[in-house]
């Protein structure tokens, strides 16, 4: 492979898509020959990786940086020719990202909502003496019963993880970030590999954040330690979307009465009632775009704290994804105040199936179903996770409630 990502052999990273509302991860190993024996496809990188890349003089450093990149790629390739920095920090126009590399390997996560971080260390030998630094006494007293060096190893990496994806420089690792719990299988012999298990953090303003930890066998017989993060939100927003006459409203009901998610109802029927929907303009579009976004908006905020570990849900009978849709629909355009990224965790989409019923409000039954294709194709850009429902209102529940639970938060 030549410095520029170009290269003769083959071989596929690796993406691992861990559910949490859109969590993806990507590998790529590192060989241990010289840079012709780097393995991975040809890279479109951003025009500020190319001026990084063309900035890095040493050859290891090059492999190394090249890696991530196609760990990346292995995620998204749009994701990897739109990466740019915040000073050192990479970002994305839309969702979160961080690379790493490390002993073997090479990673990039990624999540459309949420913030991310993550870390891949080779052996450490050093981490024993510089314990005192990175932990908390609790932590310290924690590690000094285990029997393997893993205990160390993934505190550093969690530490390292969550830096990343807090995004406050100066936050201190020993008293700023707090490890609330340990994976379970920490304390297994160092012969296990594998997946280790989940655990929590929090950082010093509240924060937290779910964190999984892996042991993954190199070519020599070591193990690389990675640690990844994900902040918690403080509640979940899921967005009820589809056609017109859909069964959006009558499922996010029977949701909020079943489940007692916080339901935000549709707010263009409250300003039509309001206002003669005869003869509207963008103008009525634009202010129900702002009034169901300072809707959701305030229910998030009325919401208590997560009840035995359960995040609150806002269950929302559709949002700006619908009004946005509906401007360039209606009218050809979307205003710049309109061109915000929507705020949901994911989407229900309802499918068109449901008989077309007339309403003074609804002005398309003849072409639902592209309609229905035109926001899934959306929600995909995004790469929010969705769900096509279909059946009965009652098949459609379940299916919803099966959807979310599998996200795991």
């Amino acid at each position: 492979m030549d410095l520029n990502g170009k290269s003769t052999k083959k071989v596929q990273p690796e993406v691992k898509d861990l559910g949490l509302f859109g969590l993806e991860i990507g590998r790529m190993p590192l060989s241990d020959g010289s840079e012709q024996d780097f393995l991975g496809e040809e890279l479109e990188l951003s025009a500020a990786d190319q001026q990084r890349l063309s900035d890095i003089q040493n050859v290891g450093r090059k492999r190394h940086f090249i890696a991530a990149r196609h760990a990346l790629n292995a995620i998204d390739p749009k994701l990897l020719a739109a990466l740019d920095y915040d000073d050192r920090r990479p970002k994305l126009p839309q969702g979160h990202v961080s690379l790493s590399h490390g002993g073997k390997h090479a990673f990039a996560i990624f999540h459309p909502s949420l913030a991310v971080g993550i870390d891949v260390e080779g052996p450490r030998d050093q981490l024993a003496r510089i314990a005192k630094k990175f932990l908390h006494p609790e932590e310290l007293a924690f590690t000094a019963t285990q029997e393997n060096h893993w205990a160390l190893r993934v505190a550093w990496g969690a530490k390292e993880a969550i830096f990343k994806a807090a995004h406050q420089p100066g936050l201190d690792f020993s008293e700023g970030i707090r490890l609330l719990s340990w994976p379970k299988m920490l304390n297994a012999s160092s012969g296990v590999q594998g997946n280790l298990g989940s655990f929590e953090a929090q950082i010093r303003d509240g924060r937290r954040f779910r964190l999984g930890a892996e042991m993954l066998e190199t070519t020599d017989g070591s193990f690389d330690c990675l640690v990844w993060a994900v902040e918690i939100p403080k509640s979940l927003e899921i967005v009820l979307t589809g056609a017109e006459s859909s069964g959006k409203s009558t499922l996010g009901e029977r949701i909020h009465a079943t489940y007692g998610w916080t339901l935000v109802p549709e707010y263009a029927r409250t300003y039509f009632s309001m206002n003669t929907s005869e003869g509207y303009g963008i103008q009525a579009i634009q202010s129900i775009h702002a009034g169901q976004r300072h809707r959701i908006q305030e229910a998030h905020e009325r919401l208590s704290a997560p009840s035995a570990g359960l995040l609150p849900r806002v269950i929302c009978d559709t949002d700006e994804l619908t009004t946005q849709l509906w401007a360039e629909e209606k009218f050809g355009t979307l205003p710049e105040d309109m061109a915000t990224s929507p705020r949901a965790h994911a989407y229900l989409v309802c499918s068109e199936e449901i008989p077309w019923e007339a309403d003074p409000l609804r002005e398309n039954p003849h072409d639902r179903a592209r309609l229905t294709n035109v926001i899934l194709e959306k929600i995909q850009t995004l790469k929010r996770p969705y769900i096509l429902l279909r059946g009965s209102i009652e098949e459609r529940e379940t299916q919803a409630i099966d959807f979310i639970q599998r996200q795991g938060f």
